[in-house]
């Protein structure tokens, strides 16, 4: 007996920096009062990607660290604990909730990041001729 495998999709798809998205996440920063960095390249590694091939995800990092502590370090995993952390946490969680209330009140932008994600990702499919489920 023999078997044939296909690979259907990438086994880590990239996370799509939506601009219309990114846009709006900034905006959501900035009116909660936090301040914004913007990155020129996706640093990390996360599997937010492979669910992104599918719908548009967003993936927030919220400081909560002194500037200079590296990630994975003893000092960086000091400040996941404690006020810091419930603090951290807290305004992560508004920023998220401030974002969903907004895809939630403002059709428009919803169907804009929407728009955008299935334009890319069909010229992605495209590009690696990866199928996908009809």
């Amino acid at each position: 007996m023999t078997y044939e495998i296909e690979q259907r999709y990438p086994t880590f798809a990239e996370l799509y920096y939506n601009p219309p998205a990114i846009k709006a996440i900034k905006e959501t920063f900035e009116a909660l009062g936090e301040n914004v960095t913007e990155f020129e390249t996706p640093g990390g590694s996360t599997d937010a990607g492979n669910v992104d091939t599918l719908i548009p995800t967003f993936h927030l990092q919220i400081k909560g660290v002194a500037p200079g502590t590296e990630m994975h370090t003893k000092e960086f995993e000091a400040c996941m604990h404690g006020e810091n952390a419930k603090e951290t946490l807290l305004r992560g969680a508004k920023v998220i909730a401030s974002y969903v209330a907004r895809l939630a009140y403002e059709p428009d932008l919803f169907d804009t990041i929407k728009k955008s994600h299935d334009a890319y990702r069909k010229q992605q499919t495209e590009k690696n001729n990866f199928r996908g489920e009809d």
